[in-house]
């Protein structure tokens, strides 16, 4: 949570914990697709975490997840 905190501001992930948390999860807990949407995120001021963290687990982490893995080898 400190490295997407780090991304978005710490004030945003300590409001919203539980969706920084699913963020993580859906972009499959991998630092690259973690820095990719949070810095997504991060120029989206405007978005609550609950609501990105909802955009990504229907569907658009699924691509940055896959390119991460294969990227991995």
């Amino acid at each position: 949570m400190e490295f997407l905190g780090g991304l978005v501001g710490a004030h945003r992930v300590l409001a919203d914990r539980a969706a920084a948390e699913r963020i993580v999860a859906a972009v499959g807990l991998l630092p690259l697709t973690v820095r990719v949407y949070g810095a997504k995120l991060a120029a989206l001021r405007h978005m609550p975490l609950a609501a990105y963290a909802s955009r990504l687990e229907h569907g658009g982490a699924i691509y940055a997840r896959e390119q991460a893995m294969s990227a991995q080898g």
